[in-house]
């Protein structure tokens, strides 16, 4: 009777295991095939050369100078105008500072925010009145 209770435990470990197993194997993938997605895009185009589109600076594992400072882990990425993301060109290829410096869209847009403060004399009111009120008689 014991070792019936030893082989099904046995059982419900290797079962267990073979489940995690999968589950594991399927984050594996998904992730792998999201980070692969890029590179394959760049792979499958035609390019002559391994540069960015917008400051031309390669990234070919050498020397890379943002701002006269070496930037070591230089990579390239897809930029995908006006939603195509098929765009395999060499320019849709663009560096990550670039990538981040003229991000499309709301992304990078800046909120303006509303002040009550008079642009000559930088001085507060609360609404339009009070500015005409201040204003010098003639």
């Amino acid at each position: 009777m014991n070792e019936k209770n030893n082989s099904s435990k046995f059982a419900e470990i290797m079962i267990m295991g073979i489940f995690l197993l999968i589950v594991f194997a399927i984050i594996f993938l998904i992730v792998g095939v999201s980070s692969a997605r890029h590179k394959n895009g760049y792979i499958q185009g035609d390019y002559s050369e391994y540069k960015c589109s917008i400051c031309k600076n390669a990234a070919d594992g050498g020397a890379y100078f943002f701002d006269g400072k070496p930037y070591e882990d230089m990579y390239l990425c897809k930029e995908h105008f006006k939603e195509m993301k098929s765009n395999n060109s060499s320019d849709n290829i663009e560096c990550k500072v670039c990538h981040r410096e003229f991000k499309k869209g709301s992304e990078n847009a800046k909120s303006i925010k509303k002040t009550n403060m008079c642009s000559q004399c930088y001085k507060n009111f609360k609404d339009a009145s009070d500015v005409i009120n201040e204003l010098p008689q003639n």
